[in-house]
């Protein structure tokens, strides 16, 4: 038999709406295979004065943005005057010292390695087989690789090269073909074209203890919500992270904090509440 359609009552002036259905909730990842979207990030301020009204409502706009505040900086003075704002390094300045701190030997030799490595893929939709972070805009970083799958562009070429030409986790891709200085550009060269020529470079990778001394870290983060790292966006000069004795600059990338790695939300962790830390960094040359 036909089921039975039973007439739905009419609504009287009064009566409570009926209950509304399920709503989806999507979550747009930035660090996925190939390439995220960029504009999927955490914002930390570094001033520790909290979100501003206009970064929580761009946040309550997105289901899967956060927006992250520092805590307040510990002080003895009971007001503080208003022109005593976080003084901002320009890029000039901070390339500036992060050269003359290399020149009189505080840091580590750096690694410069820069290569061209030609991956093939089937068809220009094909998957790379890696997982990439463009959230610097500028480069693309290589959050990680898919080595269980020897099919994929990647595995292929570096089944073909030696050790020190090999693509690895953790590297960057500073062009792809004529596009540079991109990270959507390049992205969208990665996933229209069947064969690539893929600049990659080697990170410059450091270490780096803080002591905060009731301060602020001085660094303004941001990162993909499955991201792996932490990009330093900005940087104070009166920040502890300044006065540690190694220059940290806008485009940095926090691999570890505290023993902490793999995961942007664990490691923001100590950063926002530790006295005391111990910063592993990585740098596109």
């Amino acid at each position: 038999l036909p089921p039975v359609r039973r007439p739905v009552p009419p609504r009287l002036p009064g009566d409570a709406p009926p209950p509304a259905a399920p709503r989806a909730m999507m979550c747009n990842c930035c660090a996925t295979e190939e390439v995220g979207s960029a504009a999927v990030v955490v914002v930390a301020q570094s001033a520790g004065l909290g979100a501003t009204e206009e970064q929580q409502e761009e946040a309550r706009a997105q289901d899967h943005a956060v927006i992250v505040a520092e805590p307040p900086a510990k002080t003895d003075q009971a007001d503080k005057d208003e022109d005593d704002e976080p003084v901002r390094l320009t890029v000039a300045e901070t390339e500036a010292a992060a050269k003359k701190k290399l020149a009189e030997g505080k840091e580590d030799d750096k690694e410069t390695d820069m290569f061209m490595a030609i991956l093939k893929k089937p068809q220009a939709s094909s998957p790379c087989g890696w997982k990439l972070d463009p959230t610097d805009g500028r480069t693309l970083y290589i959050c990680d690789l898919r080595e269980d799958d020897p099919t994929t562009a990647v595995c292929r070429y570096n089944a073909t090269v030696s050790a020190d030409r090999a693509i690895r986790k953790g590297d960057y891709i500073r062009a792809v073909g004529g596009e540079k200085d991109s990270s959507a550009a390049m992205a969208k060269a990665l996933m229209t074209q069947e064969t690539l020529e893929v600049q990659i470079q080697r990170p410059f990778i450091f270490e780096l203890k803080v002591a905060r001394c009731g301060t602020t870290t001085g660094m303004s983060l941001k990162f993909a919500p499955d991201g792996t790292t932490i990009l330093v966006e900005d940087m104070t000069k009166n920040g502890a992270v300044a006065r540690a004795g190694v220059t940290v600059l806008p485009g940095d990338r926090v691999l570890s904090c505290c023993g902490i790695t793999g995961s942007a939300k664990d490691m923001l962790v100590p950063l926002r509440d530790a006295d005391s830390l111990e910063l592993t960094f990585s740098r596109a040359q």
